[in-house]
């Protein structure tokens, strides 16, 4: 098998819209693209489709995560690992995405795809973990931690350290589990 889907992120906020991360084993690469599920409902092939065609919020990147950001925007992670800046034997015609020699968080309109902001290097490489974003932070849910990394100045960076941890998406809330087996309930500010 040439691709295989490994990452599913949740809907966002029209609960219709979710990402899903395929990796192509040829080049050792993942893609995150945007799916509906009433695409995906109606026609079994809509993934491949969107995989070709590439209407919506896409990603090519050695890793990539994604989740949403309030009710009109999507927060990505990308590692294009080698970036690096255009040289002199490169094509001058070809047009560069606004990420693709970016590594780092960004947000993206829901809309139109279109760059709203961008957080270099802010996380460690988040592979398969969803995050979740807000006016104020964002939060990667990784396997041992929570890492909010804060988008305005005046709040500070976290670390949120835990066995067990659980996203609530759509009231940007985190569940944790400490070391002592004590359950939290953390709300990550607007």
């Amino acid at each position: 098998m040439a691709v295989q889907y490994r990452y599913l992120y949740p809907a966002l906020g029209d609960r219709d819209t979710f990402f899903v991360v395929a990796h192509h084993f040829a080049e050792s690469v993942s893609e995150l693209v945007t799916l509906s599920l009433r695409d995906l409902a109606a026609d079994g092939s809509a993934a491949e489709r969107e995989m070709i065609h590439a209407r919506r919020i896409r990603d090519r990147a050695y890793s990539v995560a994604a989740g949403p950001c309030g009710s009109a925007e999507a927060v990505l992670f990308s590692d294009h690992e080698d970036a690096e800046a255009p040289d002199s034997d490169d094509d001058p015609d070809r047009v560069r995405g606004d990420v693709e020699d970016f590594n780092g968080l960004h947000v993206r309109r829901l809309s139109d795809g279109a760059l709203v902001e961008r957080i270099p290097r802010a996380l460690p490489d988040p592979i398969g973990a969803p995050l979740v974003g807000t006016a104020s932070v964002i939060a990667a849910v990784l396997s041992d931690r929570v890492e909010i990394v804060p988008r305005v100045p005046g709040v500070v960076r976290a670390t949120i350290l835990g066995r067990a941890l659980s996203l609530d998406t759509e009231d940007v809330r985190i569940a944790a589990v400490d070391a002592d087996g004590e359950l939290d309930l953390l709300e990550l500010p607007r």
